[in-house]
């Protein structure tokens, strides 16, 4: 099982590996402060105000997913629509418990 902080570090790490080549400097985190939760698993928002290459934006439209039992995974970010993201999120979490991850 894994731990919100592990979670977040594993997430953060995912970002970086995601993205980091798609930015003009590396941000201070590459993730918000804020996370949503469903029961099994956690979805990490990119950070605000990263500095991306021109037309690498819209490639960078993505969260990070990690499951309770340490799975990660990235996903489509739908942070214009927290309700769209809330559903979302249960979707996932429902798809990782049928996997059994």
């Amino acid at each position: 099982m894994t731990d919100f902080v592990a979670a977040r570090s594993k997430a953060e790490k995912l970002a970086e590996a995601c993205l980091g080549g798609m930015v003009r400097t590396k941000p201070d985190t590459w993730l918000r402060g804020e996370h949503l939760e469903a029961r099994n698993c956690w979805l990490f928002l990119k950070a605000r105000g990263i500095d991306f290459l021109p037309d690498c934006r819209e490639s960078a439209d993505m969260a990070f997913v990690v499951s309770k039992k340490g799975k990660v995974m990235s996903v489509a970010d739908h942070h214009e629509d927290m309700a769209a993201l809330r559903a979302y999120v249960e979707e996932v979490s429902a798809y990782l418990e049928r996997r059994g991850e």
